[in-house]
């Protein structure tokens, strides 16, 4: 046996060591950094002995092996050119303690490379630099957890100002004047007024997306809604701005003002800075050439500005740039690797990285501070401000930036120079033919897209939504022939109340004829010897409802078939009182009930019953509604008997088991039978806990010493009794000047002889024992009751509110949303109102001493509440979620207040001991914290929102 148990334990922990050293391994691994060479090519493709140095010279922060860069030369000598990028690497290196390395992949084989990455489940989280076109795709994919801007890149004339003048070419006009005064008195070697690069590469969208906003089109891709409900995504690119900017083009190259070289950008820029063409639309990496080969007082020489407008009401240009993002195809089940992928891209975000790498490539900087320092850089940030980005849809990428696309528009720009190289030799017909074959390509480019996009699909969906659309004809046939049903319904109720109706005016109480002495007669059915006729039966089996107005005559039947159904359901619930029944209040009916009464039509009898009792008798507050429900009154029908010889159906009180009951403890009390009195009342309040006469007959039996007032029945019945006095008084004030027409003597008699009898028996009865008291010195800021009302006018029943406490609880609503910006409103809303109800209804986790006493406690229990909400927290063993949210706030708050003392970023061990002296946080809870923080901060988190929170309350 001792042998099998080792066997076991060796077995396991083998196991252990098996799992558990792939994941060591895994920790252990470098973080990988995928990125697209930036930095400028050596000028000739190197040999292999040049990429083996290049290589092993790097092997610390290079993860490629020559043969890689052998295989491709035109990226091995984009990869030779690479620099900054491990001078950085180095930089992260020795700040982290965290080695890492970087993987280069040429930008046309980047997405179908991060794609296909993505798609396995199991590799671990990764840095990717991508273009920020095609971030809504991975986004889709949820693969992408964390993202921050790595540089902009925006599209300039830029221009030679020894020929042009930037005034002269602000709009269209002006510089098609410019074009042409160059043309016709060309300076030395100047080939061409302007020139556009026509090589197969991504610049073949971006220069046409440069004309295509500039002729007026707000976006190259409409998201507008069909028919305001319907999602519809469609190029609109071929209308009539398309072809505004087409035109232009094609004047352009007419008159022979522009080349149309297939040479890529960088020769392009080159052949700029040579004089060859005195102005070019490229980015700004023209500053860095620029630099290079004219020194330093280039900016003398050359100017930028932005692309003239064509039809636009005022010029723009296309914006957009790089991303350094952490692509996690675990979707956070790696959370080490996403920690340390999170950091590498924070580094290269830090103002340092940023103003030493995007130097280096001659980009322009994400950060504002580091964007300053760049050369032109007010006509940058204007073009920043009315430059306009490409659509964030998931389908850019892949539909619009695809080769088919690529293609069209490759068509575009090689019909467009073919127009401008036989300008001199094409006739008038051949040029009009070559314009048309020019707009077709634009349109062609146009059709691809949508067969893509929402008009492609609709073409799949249109059989199906065609049977929705017959599906919901068939359903709104369907609900008018219901309605018309219900009306008729709802006529046949009528013909039902005006029967009941008419069986009220019948039964009216009749003086009982004097007795001859004798028995009854043989035929009459057994009753209850208590004054008072006629009597009435309900015949369950039979469904039938008879009356008999004298001793003497035999019973009479009224009504019968459906029609009972809904009468005895009405006396079934004034019996048992309306606080037992409340939800007739609220419209809902028992869900039994025979078809062939609307429940609506229902619910407005019962309604306008509740106003009768509540306008004309002004009982409606002591009838058992709201707050009021202790000292509840029950209704009672005098002077008519109700027996049943069936039982009753469903789960609602028994008539005749109440009635039973009550006459037989009436009936030993008087022959004082006392254990008999007093078993017979228990049996009683176990049906009708509110019973009147059960306790009041209780109470008298506790008088008398026949009942141990320390029994649970008698001590409810004395605190019936207790409750029942302020509602009887304030009702006996509420009758007294009542009209005999409203309120008839009788039933002022009862409600007197009641309140006599409470009069006599209370004074006799123990003192009620005080409830559980309130803290001394608090009081909450809004009641339970009040706070009930929130409930109900957060959940749209505005009448539930006064004027004054609508505008506080918008203020508190506006205070949460204001600091949890970056979630959707209508969540913080949603869980705003469920920390109201939890307020008013959750007695045991809110008991009154708890609930907030100030404004302010209530708005930040409030945003702690709903910070949980939105941002997912649970409870675990170490703290509750709501905790954690509190601690999150601290957190943010002294963050915020410290950085705006101290008017500079702060570093984690700032922050600590600002939280250690507020606190007493320790440092392992704080590195905590911090780690927790790095998946709950949003990426659109403002601190300003912040810096008015008090990190104390709450």
């Amino acid at each position: 046996m001792n042998a099998v148990l080792k066997l076991i334990v060796v077995t396991m922990i083998l196991a252990w060591f098996c799992s558990a050293a792939p994941a060591q391994t895994a920790a252990d691994e470098p973080l990988m950094l995928i990125r697209m060479p930036d930095e400028a090519a050596v000028v000739n493709q190197p040999p292999d002995a040049d990429i083996a140095r290049f290589v092993a010279s790097r092997e610390t922060y290079l993860h490629m092996a020559p043969q890689d860069l052998m295989r491709d030369r035109e990226l091995a000598r984009n990869v030779l050119g690479q620099s900054q990028i491990f001078d950085e690497l180095s930089q992260f290196q020795a700040q982290h303690n965290m080695a890492v390395k970087v993987k280069f992949i040429s930008w046309s084989d980047a997405f179908r490379f991060f794609a296909d990455y993505v798609s396995d489940p199991s590799n671990p989280p990764i840095v990717a630099q991508l273009g920020d076109t095609w971030a809504a795709y991975f986004r889709s994919l949820g693969v992408m957890p964390y993202e921050q801007r790595q540089a902009w890149d925006v599209r300039l004339l830029w221009y030679w100002k020894d020929m042009v003048n930037a005034e002269e070419i602000a709009d269209g006009d002006g510089f098609v004047a410019a074009c042409q005064r160059l043309h016709e008195a060309p300076p030395p070697e100047l080939v061409a007024p302007f020139i556009i690069s026509t090589a197969p590469d991504w610049n073949l969208l971006h220069d046409l997306s440069v004309w295509l906003y500039n002729a007026g089109l707000p976006s190259l891709i409409s998201s507008e809604k069909k028919l305001g409900v319907l999602p519809w995504k469609e190029a609109r690119f071929a209308g009539p701005e398309g072809e505004r900017a087409a035109q232009f083009l094609i004047n352009l190259a007419k008159r022979g003002y522009v080349a149309l070289p297939e040479q890529p950008s960088d020769q392009i820029v080159e052949s700029f800075l040579a004089r060859k063409y005195a102005m070019v639309i490229v980015g700004p990496w023209v500053a860095r050439a620029a630099g290079k080969r004219l020194g330093s007082d280039w900016e003398s020489r050359i100017g930028a500005t932005l692309p003239p407008k064509i039809g636009a009401n005022v010029a723009t240009t296309i914006k957009g740039g790089s991303l350094f993002v952490v692509l996690d195809p675990s979707h956070g089940k790696n959370l080490t690797g996403l920690i340390r992928a999170r950091r590498l891209v924070e580094f290269f975000g830090s103002i340092e990285s940023q103003r030493r790498y995007t130097h280096a490539l001659g980009a322009l900087p994400a950060n504002q501070h580091v964007l300053m320092e760049t050369p032109y850089s007010g006509v940058i940030k204007t073009a920043l401000e009315r430059g306009k980005t490409y659509p964030e849809i998931p389908e850019w990428a892949p539909v619009v930036e695809n080769l088919a696309t690529r293609d069209n528009l490759y068509a575009f720009w090689k019909r467009l120079s073919a127009l401008a190289d036989t300008r001199s030799v094409a006739g008038q017909a051949e040029q009009a033919t070559r314009e048309k074959l020019i707009l077709a390509a634009l349109h062609s480019a146009e059709v691809d897209i949508n067969k893509e996009l929402s008009p492609g699909k609709l073409s799949v969906l249109w059989p199906w939504l065609l049977a929705l659309i017959l599906l919901l004809t068939a359903g709104v046939f369907a609900f008018v022939w219901s309605q018309r049903v219900e009306r008729k319904r709802i006529a046949e109720l009528r013909q039902a109340r005006d029967l009941l109706a008419t069986l009220q005016r019948g039964m009216a109480p009749l003086p009982e004829p004097p007795h001859a002495g004798g028995r009854a007669a043989s035929h009459d059915p057994l009753t209850l010897d208590i004054k008072g006729y006629p009597a009435l039966y309900l015949n369950t089996a039979r469904r039938k409802v008879l009356v008999k107005k004298t001793r003497s005559e035999p019973p009479e039947e009224v009504i019968h078939g459906a029609e009972y159904d809904l009468f005895r359901h009405i006396i079934e619930c004034l019996q048992v009182g309306w606080y037992e029944t409340h939800w007739i209040w609220s419209y809902s009916i028992w869900p039994e009930a025979h078809p062939k009464f609307p429940k609506e039509a229902f619910a407005i009898h019962c309604t306008k019953l509740r106003k009768e009792i509540e306008s004309v008798w002004r009982l409606g507050k002591i009838l058992g509604r709201g707050s009021y429900h202790g000292g509840a009154i029950p209704i009672e029908v005098r002077d008519v008997h109700f027996y049943t010889d069936a039982q009753s159906e469903g789960g609602g009180h028994s008539i005749w088991s109440l009635f039973h009951a009550s006459e037989q403890s009436l009936k030993a009390y008087k022959a004082k039978q006392w254990e008999d009195a007093r078993h017979h009342v228990e049996q009683l309040l176990q049906i009708d806990v509110e019973n009147w006469p059960g306790n009041i007959l209780l109470c008298q039996l506790a008088i008398q010493n026949h009942a141990d007032k320390d029994d649970p029945f008698v001590r409810n019945a004395i605190a019936f009794a207790h409750k029942q006095r302020a509602p009887y008084e304030h009702a006996v004030e509420m009758v007294a000047n009542l009209p005999e027409e409203k309120v008839s003597q009788e039933q002022k008699d009862r409600l007197h002889s009641r309140l006599a009898s409470l009069l006599q028996i209370i004074p006799k009865l123990p003192p009620l024992q005080p409830g559980p008291q309130r803290r001394a010195g608090r009081t909450p800021w809004r009641t339970r009751d009040q706070l009930t009302d929130w409930s109900s006018y957060l959940s749209g029943k505005e009448q539930a509110l006064a004027g004054e406490e609508i505008r506080v609880a918008q203020e508190v609503k506006r205070f949460v949303i204001q600091r949890l910006h970056w979630a959707s409103p209508g969540e913080v809303k949603d869980h705003f109102r469920e920390f109201v109800q939890d307020l008013a209804l959750d007695e045991s986790r809110w008991p009154d001493e708890r609930l907030p006493s100030s404004e302010k406690a209530f708005k930040y229990r409030a945003l702690d509440y709903v910070l949980a909400g939105i941002q997912h927290l649970s409870d675990d063993d170490e703290s509750k979620a709501v905790t954690k949210a509190q601690n999150l706030r601290k957190l943010w708050s002294t963050r915020t207040q410290l950085s705006k003392r101290l008017e500079r970023e702060l570093t984690d061990d700032e922050v600590y001991q600002e939280c250690r002296l507020r606190y007493r946080w320790s440092r392992s809870g704080f590195d905590h914290l911090l780690e927790f923080e790095n998946f709950c901060h949003p990426q659109p988190f403002d601190d300003s929102h912040w810096k008015n929170v008090d990190p104390e309350k709450g």
